[in-house]
């Protein structure tokens, strides 16, 4: 298959492989699909090499095998307390009565970018926000308009160095070039869980992993905050382990099985038989005992976030819940009460061919990664050369004149 892009999530639980590509319906159509259990990662970060590798290859191996071809190439995506972000403008001027070039805009960027960095951070995406041409805001794209002082506000996304190194030498260890820089996993479930409307009205996403949570605040189609909350659905099952005096393998289960975020939602009088630490004997708790338990975690953790959206105005069409932890019964119903906005689950959108096999909001980073390298990759399709030439001698003459 011809321009097979693949998605790598890597996360704390589990590493999921999407593999896909552009039809010529120009539709995304996913034509493999790997997950393997992993406990190599603690809160986005390397814990251990061997496990991490040992993970991706039997991810691989699956996608592999669907598609019947080897792969080189991966999209990774990243996620956890090592990535931060941080809006800064930036600003340029443009010479009376020339039209402002995309090297203009690309300049302002630029001007953006020149921050000082936390010692040991890089830089991995830098995401335009707005632009504001004389004074004027609300402008999309600045190119081909009149103006003498060009202004942008960029959010810039940075990560541990040895964070990002790590994650890479895992994938190559596995046999596989990841293709560029690792991808925020929150921009890159974006891609594939929420509608262009609702990033362009106001949106909240909620990514609800092993060991953490993340949050993104999307505004007028752009990504304006992120935050990484140290807290996530193994949490839950350690108070389920704890609060049930049951191992945690079989909290877990429990959770998985019966679970549920809100205790209102759960019928009195049912009952699950748990096997205690130890002997193994069975006991039986109240469905809704343990339902309380969970809630009181779920509770905490939106309560956390939702103080982190205040001062953030016109989230209109609400919150999007994703990752494993949105599996969990009842989480729509908590997250309404708790945020008072909207809320549904966020499972991949617009995709084809395997797309019953990804239909679950564990997919969500990794469909997201396949969406973000297809639209990447066609960036990056060269233009006609002599096309290039032209427009780059136009530039020399504009800037010698500016």
């Amino acid at each position: 298959m011809s321009n097979l892009i693949v998605g790598l999530d890597l996360g704390t639980t589990k590493v999921c492989a999407c593999a896909g590509r552009k039809t010529k319906e120009r539709e995304i159509e996913v034509v493999g699909v790997g997950i393997a259990s992993c406990s190599g990662l603690h809160h986005g970060i390397v814990s251990n090499v061997n496990t991490t590798v040992s993970a991706i290859e039997l991810a691989m191996s699956k996608v592999e095998l669907v598609v019947g071809q080897s792969i080189k190439g991966v999209v990774v995506g990243m996620s956890g307390k090592s990535a931060k972000g941080v809006s800064s403008p930036g600003v340029v001027t443009i010479s009376k009565g020339r039209e402002i070039t995309r090297q203009d805009v690309n300049r302002v960027i630029e001007t953006a970018k020149a921050i000082s960095l936390p010692g040991g951070t890089e830089i991995l995406h830098t995401l335009p926000q707005g632009y504001k041409l004389d004074g004027q805001s609300g402008i999309e794209d600045p190119t081909g308009m009149c103006g003498i002082k060009l202004e942008c506000d960029v959010y810039i996304v940075t990560a541990s160095q040895t964070v990002i190194k790590n994650l890479i030498r895992c994938v190559e260890k596995s046999g596989f070039e990841p293709t560029g820089s690792p991808v925020l996993g929150l921009l890159a479930a974006s891609h594939s869980v929420l509608s262009l409307d609702e990033k362009n009205l106001g949106v909240v996403l909620i990514d609800i992993g092993g060991d953490t949570t993340d949050m993104g605040i999307f505004i007028d189609g752009n990504l304006h905050y992120t935050f990484s909350l140290p807290v996530g659905g193994d949490h839950i099952t350690t108070d389920i382990s704890v609060g049930l005096r049951t191992s945690f393998i079989d909290a877990e289960k429990i959770k998985i099985s019966a679970g549920c975020c809100l205790a209102s939602l759960v019928e009195e009088g049912k009952e699950v038989d748990v096997a205690s630490l130890g002997d193994g004997k069975l006991q039986s708790f109240p469905r809704y005992a343990i339902a309380g338990i969970i809630e009181e975690r779920m509770e905490e953790i939106f309560l956390l976030l939702k103080e982190e959206m205040k001062g953030f105005k016109g989230l209109k069409t609400g919150v999007v819940l994703t990752g494993g932890g949105a599996l969990l019964a009842g989480t729509v119903e908590l997250g309404q009460q708790v945020f008072n906005m909207p809320t549904r689950i966020g499972k991949p959108m617009n995709l084809t061919g395997l797309s019953e096999a990804v239909d679950s909001p564990v997919y969500a980073v990794a469909t997201g990664l396949l969406v973000y390298g297809i639209q990447n990759q066609a960036r990056h399709i060269p233009a006609n050369p002599f096309s290039k030439i032209r427009k780059g001698m136009k530039n020399f003459f504009s800037d010698l004149f500016e």
